[in-house]
């Protein structure tokens, strides 16, 4: 399994892994703006958990795609749900 790093989430320019993000940023703005699309300045939200997966598959040299699959599965045994 995977998670973002709670409460701070985001994985920000400074940070080592900031160089292997391969998709957009979200569009961060004040809770008084928020707007369908945008995340709310400063909250963890769980779509960052998209940015640890990126950076995952970069550092173990895997598609996004199979890590995600792989941590999916594994969540399904540690919770033991039977699809």
């Amino acid at each position: 399994m995977i998670e973002t790093d709670a409460p701070f989430g985001r994985v920000k320019k400074g940070d080592a892994g900031y160089a292997l993000l391969t998709s957009d940023e979200p569009i961060e703005v004040a809770k008084e703006k928020y707007s369908k699309g945008s995340i709310v300045k400063g909250r963890n939200e769980p779509c960052f958990v998209t940015e640890v997966n990126e950076i995952l598959a970069a550092v173990l040299g895997k598609d996004e795609h199979e890590i995600a699959r792989i941590c999916f599965e594994n969540s399904l045994r540690f919770f033991n749900i039977t699809e």
